[in-house]
Parts: structure tokens; C-alpha cells; sequence
């Protein structure tokens, strides 16, 4: 029988004890031997056999008591183990849901595994950016704008004008910024679409502004 912290006591012991057994001393002994038994299962002789016979009508029902507290240490502690086992799943459940069939995976020293799905209009920024560096931060970037199809068209096209812009195109691309700078400054919206039509001043424009209408005239 292992120790246990507290054991139950009912009146009826007490009550059995002190009418039977008068003198104190002997009272104090038949308690620290209930006592006893039931923290440690030891069995203390007493050589009273007016104690003994006390102890013996008691200790069934100290034996059905720690029976009851054993069962009930037993069930918290499988209910706690269910809890660690269910927090577990959810855990691993979180770390390993994709939304896309692309992954990468990272493993430490502890061979843990974590599992990055990059979603598809990510995947066709990424393949579009001539700067590939810092996937990863750049996706937490992408995924806090919650870019949709139209806005993920709006990107490709403004970085198909960049590409081919002159500050691009310098010093080999030394001007590119890094795509989560891109993203969190919302770079694409720099590219405007302005059409530019060129014609010849009428003479009373350029009257109008003090111009010479004949300057122009061949």
C-alpha cells in the first residue's frame, strides 16, 4: 500500500475509540497505529488486545477508502493523459495542414518536424520575381495582404513593366528590392498606366502663352 496524504476518520471511530479505550496514552497509540496503516499499509502490533480488536473492526474500512482514492488518482491521471494526447494532435494538426501540394520542410536537432506550404498565387509571384531571396518572409508578407486573384493581377502586371524598367535593369538588378520590401511597401502600386498624347499647338495656343506662333513653322 503506498503513502497517501490524508486518510477518512469518521466519528463513529472516534466515538468507538474513546468509549472503549479509557486511558489516553491508549487512545493517542490506537490513532498513530489507524494512522500508520493507512499512510505507509503497515500493521503495528499493539499488544492490547482491546486495540488490536478495535484495529481489526477498523482497518476494512480504511482498506475501501484507499481502494476509492486509488481509483480516482488513477482516473485524473488518465484524464491528463487523454488532455496532453488531444493538445498534441491539435498541435500537429496545425503544423501539418497545407492548402497547396508544394511544402518545404525544416528540421532542428531535435528532429521536430515543421511543414511551410506556400499557396498557389504566391507560387506564381515567386516564379515572376527576379529576386529570390527570403521565401519565407516574403509568404508571411504575402499572406498578410490576402492578395486575390485581382490584386495577384494587378502584381504581375506591374512587375512585368518593372522588369523591363531602366532602375531594374542597372548594375545588374542591384536595385531590386527584396520581394517582402516589395510587398509590405506595395511596390507594384508604383507603376501607373499614363497615356501621353503629343501634338502641335495651335497658333492661338501658343499666343496663349506667349509663344511665337511662327517659331515653330519650317
Amino acid at each position: 500500500m503506498a503513502e497517501r496524504p490524508a486518510m477518512m476518520f469518521f466519528f463513529r471511530h472516534y466515538k468507538l475509540i474513546k468509549s472503549t479505550v479509557k486511558d489516553p496514552i491508549n487512545i493517542a497509540k490506537m490513532v498513530d497505529m489507524l494512522m500508520t496503516y493507512a499512510q505507509t499499509g503497515e500493521i503495528t502490533e499493539s499488544g492490547n488486545d482491546v486495540l488490536d480488536g478495535i484495529f481489526e473492526y477498523i482497518k476494512p474500512e480504511i482498506d475501501r477508502d484507499k481502494i476509492s482514492y486509488d481509483k480516482k488518482v488513477e482516473q485524473r491521471r488518465e484524464a491528463g493523459l487523454k488532455s496532453a494526447l488531444k493538445r498534441s494532435k491539435k498541435s500537429k494538426d496545425n503544423l501539418t495542414s497545407v492548402d497547396d501540394s508544394q511544402a518545404i520542410t525544416i528540421s532542428n536537432t531535435d528532429t521536430k518536424t515543421i511543414t511551410t506550404t506556400y499557396s498557389q498565387n504566391f507560387n506564381k509571384f515567386w516564379g515572376a520575381y527576379p529576386k529570390r531571396v527570403g521565401k519565407g518572409a516574403a509568404f508571411v508578407a504575402f499572406k498578410k495582404l490576402k492578395v486575390d486573384d485581382d490584386l495577384l493581377e494587378d502584381i504581375l502586371k506591374a512587375l512585368k513593366k518593372q522588369c523591363n524598367s531602366h532602375d531594374w535593369k542597372k548594375e545588374n538588378g542591384q536595385y531590386i528590392p527584396n520581394p517582402t520590401t516589395y510587398l509590405n511597401q506595395r511596390r507594384w502600386e508604383d507603376v501607373e498606366d499614363i497615356s501621353i498624347e503629343y501634338r502641335e499647338l495651335t497658333i492661338d495656343e501658343k499666343m496663349d502663352l506667349g509663344l511665337d506662333p511662327f517659331d515653330f513653322l519650317d
